[in-house]
């Protein structure tokens, strides 16, 4: 399964909105396509008006939250998971856990999984 990452330290260089147009375009196209804000300004989330009830930070720091509890699914191909402002926090919270960097992949290597 590719992955696609768009990041720049900068603000303001069209990041997120490349982002829409891609995965947009690759959902038309007949890809599943997950979409993750995983910027602390939220901006994804804002733009597609994302509500679900958990989104980035839960999945974060809430280990009974998984991926699937995050997703807001926009067509048969799109999905979004967002973010709020409170996650600029993750990084010192993070830094307090053991194997933080493995959070993430872990709780999507289960939903696979399950699968």
């Amino acid at each position: 399964m590719p992955i696609i990452s768009i990041i720049n330290i900068k603000g303001g260089v069209g990041k997120t909105q490349c982002t829409i147009n891609i995965g947009g375009e690759m959902s038309r196209l007949g890809h599943r396509v997950l979409l993750i804000d995983t910027d602390c300004q939220s901006s994804l989330t804002q733009i597609l008006n994302i509500n679900a009830k958990y989104n980035m930070y839960d999945l974060y720091s809430n280990s009974r939250v998984w991926p699937q509890d995050c997703m807001q699914q926009y067509d048969n191909n799109l999905f979004a998971i967002g973010n709020i402002i409170e996650s600029s926090m993750l990084e010192t919270e993070l830094n307090q856990k053991r194997i933080k960097e493995t959070i993430l992949n872990n709780s999507t290597y289960a939903v696979q999984e399950e699968r």
